[in-house]
């Protein structure tokens, strides 16, 4: 008797089993994913050359005007960080992107300190 009510109680949770794993199966066989390309590797990572030349404010020649930047590459997109605090300036390609103009109107003479460029490809 304690065998017959064990088969009445576990035969079903099994079956019930059987059905829920041979139905995710089939779910699972029927998704699809499109084609693309993925990658890894290594690469090198070089900097840059980075010449800079600070034009004055004509009617103020206290404060600055611009800083012109020459690259040893072609830069895609560079953004510059006056004396390393607040936001970071987007700059200008004026030319084939191994040269960049960046507005630094407002900022004095006195209180530069640094200039933080940063350029990617």
């Amino acid at each position: 008797m304690s065998v017959s009510r064990f088969y009445t109680r576990t035969l079903p949770v099994l079956i019930l089993i059987a059905i829920l794993a041979t139905a995710a199966f089939a779910f699972a066989a029927t998704n699809t994913v499109t084609g693309s390309y993925a990658g890894d590797g290594t690469g090198t990572v070089s900097g840059y050359t980075v010449t800079v030349t600070y034009e004055l404010d004509n009617t103020n020649p206290s404060e600055l005007d611009s800083a012109e930047l020459s690259l040893n590459q072609a830069a895609g997109e560079v953004h510059v960080r006056v004396n390393g605090a607040g936001a970071w300036i987007s700059c200008t390609d004026v030319g084939a992107g191994t040269a960049w103009s960046c507005n630094l109107a407002g900022t004095t003479v006195a209180s530069l300190t640094s200039l933080q460029v940063v350029a990617a490809e």
